[in-house]
Order: structure tokens, then C-alpha cells, then sequence
């Protein structure tokens, strides 16, 4: 049920997919077939220029895997865009799941980013993000004193994007680790999802991508280097890389390729996607 009473201020109650942001922290996980969605209410108000503020009750997560989980969890933001700039925005993510199961991942997690890009010239462009969290338990057996951090910056020539970024997930023995069971994992820290959940002494991931747009293809490389945030252990590099060929009758057909290297984490994993899908 969605429902405004002035332009500015829709409201939207049921059964839903959300998507904020980036996906680290709330997300449908679009890439499976099985999309994540939620029993939510969400409001919105865009009512004054540049500023954006919102507000999402979830009260229900239907995960990938079929799972059904009772919470009460909160999600708030605040986001102004500075023209020609970029766009800061602060975050609050209250999560309090209801089952003896799913306490330990219960927390509250408040941070901030700033994302945006610059035009230099015509075909060229810059494009960065810096972005930082802090989590700590709430209604928790488990302690929990982690911080998030990502730094992303670009290079866009023409149809060519040249990126670099470094994302840490904190964790160790005495603090925990930094997790988002709502996000969209897939998206992040590698295809073959060898880091859906946060090692105990947490995650460094160092990336490097090149993406580009050939008329009607689209190629996308990802070099991944691991490590852990407490002590030295490397845990393994990975290499992602995906073709897309758009139809003129909006169907695409891809070829997709994960291959991680395990060295100090889990096992070398070769996986391999042929899909479709057709948008209307």
C-alpha cells in the first residue's frame, strides 16, 4: 500500500523490497532469483531542496534462502546534496531480531558517507566515496565494538571506468565482528561469496576494476586482495569478471566468472554463470 498526502511525503506499508544506498546495509539482493524483501512501513520526505530524509519500521526479513525472521529493526538516514559535489548522508541501523537463533546479530550501527562525482571535462570525470560506521551490541549475548570503513575513488574516460577501493569490516576475538544481514552480500567482497559472514578476525579487501561499454556489451573485471583486520593472515585473493550483451528488445545475456585463490580462509572456488533476463 503506498499512499502520499503531499507530493513530497510518500509512504509505503506491506510486503517489499528495499534498497538503500549502496545495498551494504539494507538490500533485495537483486542478483538471485530468490529476491530478499521485507514486512516494512517506509516514509520518505524530500519536501525541502537537496535534503532527503527517510525512515523504514521492518518488522519482517524474507531472505534468499526462504527463511522468515520475526525483528523489530529500524533504519534512519538524513542526505544533502551539494551541487556539482556530491551528497552527504548520515545513518542509523537499529537491528533486534525476535528468535533465540538470530540474536547475535542484533546491533546498532550509526555512520556516515559522502559519494559523489565530478565533471572535469567533457568524457572525463572523477568518482569517489568515503564512508565510515560504527557497531556495537544491543540486546546481544555476544559483545560487539566493530567499526565499517570504505574508500572508493574512480577515473571515468569516456565509456571506460577505472576504479580503485578499500572496504575494512572490523573484527576480532574480544569485539566481534562487523556484519550486515540485511544487505546485499553478493555485491561486495567477491562473486564467489566466500565473505557472506564476517571472519572472526574480520575483513580487509583491497579491489581493483576496470568496466566498459562497447555499444552494446558490457565488460566488467574485479581483482580482490583479502586479509584480515586483526593480525596478519591473509586470507586469499579472488578474480570476477562478467560480460553483458543488451538486445535491442531489452533482453540481456551475460556470462559471468568468479575465481577465488584460498590461502589462510575457506577453499579455492572456481564458479561460472550463463544467465538472462528480459526487462519490460
Amino acid at each position: 500500500l503506498g499512499w502520499s498526502p503531499i507530493k513530497s511525503l510518500p509512504f509505503r506499508f506491506g510486503l517489499q523490497e528495499i534498497n538503500i544506498d549502496n545495498h551494504r546495509f539494507v538490500g533485495n539482493v537483486l542478483w538471485r532469483q530468490n529476491h530478499q524483501s521485507f514486512e516494512a512501513a517506509r516514509v520518505e520526505f524530500n519536501g525541502v531542496e537537496n535534503l532527503k530524509l527517510g525512515y523504514s519500521y521492518i518488522g519482517r526479513q524474507h531472505n534468499v534462502l526462504g527463511g522468515s525472521l520475526p525483528m523489530s529493526s529500524m533504519h534512519l538516514s538524513a542526505a544533502y546534496t551539494f551541487a556539482k559535489i556530491g551528497t552527504l548522508k548520515g545513518y542509523g541501523l537499529l537491528l533486534d531480531y525476535e528468535r533465540e537463533a538470530q540474536r547475535d546479530l542484533n546491533s546498532t550501527t550509526f555512520g556516515a558517507f559522502f559519494d559523489g562525482r565530478a565533471k572535469i571535462s567533457d568524457g572525463l570525470s572523477l568518482i569517489y566515496r568515503l564512508e565510515y560506521a560504527r557497531q556495537t551490541d544491543s540486546n546481544n549475548p555476544i559483545n560487539i565494538n566493530a567499526s565499517y570503513g570504505r574508500a572508493d575513488f574512480g577515473v571515468a574516460i569516456s565509456k571506460v571506468t577505472i576504479a580503485a577501493g578499500y572496504e575494512v569490516l572490523g573484527g576480532s576475538a574480544e569485539d566481534g565482528q562487523f556484519r550486515t544481514p540485511l544487505a546485499t552480500l553478493h555485491k561486495f567482497n567477491g562473486w564467489a561469496d566466500k565473505f557472506l559472514n564476517t571472519p572472526t578476525n574480520g575483513l580487509l579487501d583491497l579491489s581493483l576494476s576496470v568496466t566498459a561499454v562497447l555499444g552494446k556489451f558490457k565488460l566488467l573485471g574485479i581483482y580482490h586482495d583479502f586479509s584480515a583486520d586483526t593480525g596478519c593472515a591473509s586470507w586469499g585473493t579472488e578474480l570476477d569478471a562478467a560480460v553483458i550483451y543488451t538486445a535491442h528488445w531489452k533482453q540481456q545475456f551475460a556470462v559471468k566468472y568468479a575465481s577465488y585463490s584460498a590461502k589462510d580462509h575457506a577453499t579455492d572456488t572456481t564458479k561460472l554463470w550463463i544467465w538472462t533476463s528480459w526487462g519490460f
